[in-house]
């Protein structure tokens, strides 16, 4: 399994469209890996984790035929997470499939609702694409993947959305945008092997826990993990989704990560399993 991190920033991206921090300042003039777009995943040019605003230069960076993709999971409603718009792009006149054929969405009620406020009765739309509703802990089968949606601690308002994803013997815990995982989450997770773990890392270098992950809480979850035995020292673990808030540069993230067996994403960084 492969897995493409195309873009590793929080909602504001790294350098900030309006920002003026010394962050931002050394992510513009350092570029490379201190440029960040909106956090999203591509699965084996298969499926795709999040929907966000940097969709389109992913494609363009990446050379993605978005087109050729059946299975989308949202991980919550954010708009840096589901850019629900941007779906209308996939039917004429702007969009011609060489297959018709839907994407199927799946996503949470808060993800539902966005959804059908653009496409919900507009049956032109129907055959390209079929939003499916899922829920906590049911495990579903997209494509050759087999996935769990876990409870997040994120927005209080949604369910928000972990997920721990299955294929050809590898397993993948998906674990932003949240907060160190609530018990329920961590009690599913208990005894299931996890080849690459995947954390947010928003707050880098502060201690957040309620919404958002630093490094210091990356700890305390894996130590959670470590104990109910899917985390293992076979583990890969990833940290993701940094804001300038966290006060990390890249290489600074990189030497800090290594006190702890983390190595930092950035976008365009591909992982083989």
């Amino acid at each position: 399994m492969e897995v493409l991190f195309m873009g590793t920033a929080a909602a504001e991206g790294i350098p900030a469209l309006f920002c003026q921090c010394d962050i931002c300042r050394a992510a513009a003039k350092n570029g490379g890996k201190d440029l960040r777009s909106r956090a999203s995943c591509l699965f084996d040019n298969d499926l795709l984790v999040d929907f966000g605003p940097d969709t389109f230069m992913h494609k363009q960076q990446y050379n993605i035929d978005l087109g050729s993709i059946e299975h989308m999971i949202i991980t919550h409603s954010h708009e840096d997470h589901f850019t629900p718009q941007e779906l209308t792009y996939r039917r004429p006149p702007f969009g011609h499939l060489k297959e018709v054929k839907p994407l199927h969405i799946y996503g949470n009620a808060h993800v539902k609702m966005g959804y059908d406020n653009l496409y919900s009765g507009r049956q032109h739309f129907d055959p390209y694409l079929k939003f499916h509703l899922i829920r906590a802990f049911e495990t579903f089968t997209a494509g050759a993947y087999e996935i769990t949606p876990l409870r997040g601690l994120h927005k209080r308002d949604e369910e928000c959305f972990v997920y721990y994803i299955k294929k050809n013997g590898k397993a993948v815990l998906y674990g932003n945008d949240s907060g160190i995982f609530p018990k329920e989450t961590l009690d599913w997770l208990a005894g299931k092997p996890v080849d690459l773990a995947i954390y947010d890392c928003t707050m880098a270098f502060h201690k957040d826990g309620n919404n958002h992950m630093g490094i210091e809480d990356n700890v305390i979850l894996n130590n959670e993990l470590k104990a109910r035995g899917c985390i293992t020292d076979k583990t890969k673990v990833i940290i993701t989704h940094f804001s300038h808030n966290g006060e990390g540069l890249h290489d600074q993230l990189l030497s800090k990560g290594e006190e702890f067996g983390f190595e930092p994403a950035y976008d365009g960084m591909k992982i083989e399993l």
